[in-house]
């Protein structure tokens, strides 16, 4: 199934280039997403023994803003409560809220979940409420590195590795500006910009190559989400 069927934001588009003759591409929520590289298995084993790159283009990312009292509001209403500080994030309804600024929020997650944070926004501001959201999914290029070697890779990049899960920064990673989510013990997420993603992503893979990187597809990720729950979406 050839991704140029589905509809995929820049970002994403790029970064696919990078994938290898026969990777298997499939549709998830009308996107094109690589769900493997040739065999589930091994792509599961390097992540838990080294550490794989996927490249996340199921994910959608909409910018909640808003001055601060208004937007704490909403994101107590979503998240059930639980509003996260600035260079924090929380999780909920298999969406990640990142805190990245006092009158902004990311919200990072797969179609339907992003539409449901959409439909909140949307009846705060028929409510009267100055909320804005906006999406900004092709601004972006999401990636997942996973694996016990990860902080070692993200530290030849010159990314901060102390952040507790749940934590967020800002950041440079092979010359892309980006922002990085450590969602679990071996699992960070990193939002890159679209316009040097793919650039940056090569780097990642040479620099990689010293502790045993390899691009690995959602179906090794949603299995390694999978055995890894109750915690956190992947």
């Amino acid at each position: 199934m050839e991704a140029a069927l589905f509809v995929a934001s820049p970002g994403s588009a790029r970064l696919h280039r990078l994938a290898p003759a026969g990777a298997q591409v499939v549709d998830r929520d009308g996107r094109p997403v690589t769900a493997h590289y040739g065999s589930v298995a091994t792509e599961v084993a390097v992540c838990r023994k080294a550490v794989g790159l996927a490249l996340r283009s199921e994910l959608r990312i909409v910018e909640v803003c808003g001055r601060e009292p208004w937007l704490e509001r909403l994101l107590g209403r979503a998240l059930g409560g639980r509003v996260p500080a600035v260079g924090t994030a929380a999780v909920a309804a298999g969406t990640w809220c990142w805190r990245t600024e006092q009158d902004r929020a990311l919200v990072v997650g797969p179609s339907g979940a992003v539409e449901r944070w959409r439909r909140v926004a949307r009846e705060a501001v028929i409510g009267g409420s100055p909320i804005s959201a906006a999406e900004v999914t092709d601004a972006w290029a999401p990636l997942s590195l996973i694996g016990p070697k990860a902080p070692r890779l993200l530290a030849m990049a010159g990314v901060e590795t102390e952040l507790p899960i749940g934590g967020v920064c800002h950041t440079m990673i092979e010359g892309a500006s980006a922002l990085v989510l450590r969602t679990g013990a071996d699992h960070w997420l990193a939002l890159l910009d679209a316009d040097a993603a793919s650039e940056a992503c090569h780097g990642l893979l040479e620099a990689g190559r010293e502790v045993g990187l390899s691009l690995v597809g959602c179906e090794a990720v949603a299995r390694l989400a999978a055995a890894a729950r109750p915690m956190a979406p992947a």
